[in-house]
């Protein structure tokens, strides 16, 4: 496994739920065939990251006091299906690895009328200190958090096929 390979998938149930959120397609996020813009999603990520983050108080106001960014350095999404207009999704984020600077968050976006998988993967992010713009390890806090995440022991958030 490389640094910038993604912990392994869940496999079986078990374990503290990741963080979810819902959100509804507008129409001004669809590309020219009428399917939420590949961009989008990414979007969608970046919004669930945050309000995660957020979940355990860990948002902005929490970096800023540690003069430290977590900043995504790779996004590695699988497209399964598109979304359309008219239709909600769900965002579900967990915890993966910590690497020194590194840590990982899979995730998944479902449909929520049926529950089919949309799109899959993971995210790489790096602690950032604000004065320097060098990598710093993972905050403590953080750390915790995702180290639970990990050691809940494997489960199935669908982040596969």
């Amino acid at each position: 496994m490389t640094p910038e390979s993604p912990p392994a998938p869940p496999a079986s149930s078990g374990g503290r739920p990741p963080f979810r959120m819902e959100l509804q397609v507008r129409a001004y996020e669809l590309d020219f065939q009428g399917h939420v813009n590949n961009s989008v999603y990414l979007s969608w990520l970046e919004h669930a990251r945050w309000e995660g983050l957020a979940a355990f108080d860990l948002g902005r106001d929490y970096f800023r006091r540690l003069g430290v960014a977590p900043v995504v350095a790779r996004a590695v999404l699988d497209y399964r299906r598109p979304a359309v207009l008219g239709d909600r999704v769900e965002v579900a984020l967990t915890g993966g690895r910590i690497a020194g600077s590194r840590f990982w968050l899979e995730h998944a976006i479902r449909r929520v009328r049926d529950g089919r998988l949309l799109v899959d993967g993971h995210l790489v992010c790096v602690c950032v200190d604000l004065a320097s713009g060098r990598p710093v390890r993972v905050p403590p806090e953080l750390a915790a958090i995702l180290a639970r995440e990990v050691e809940a022991g494997p489960r199935d958030y669908g982040f596969s096929p």
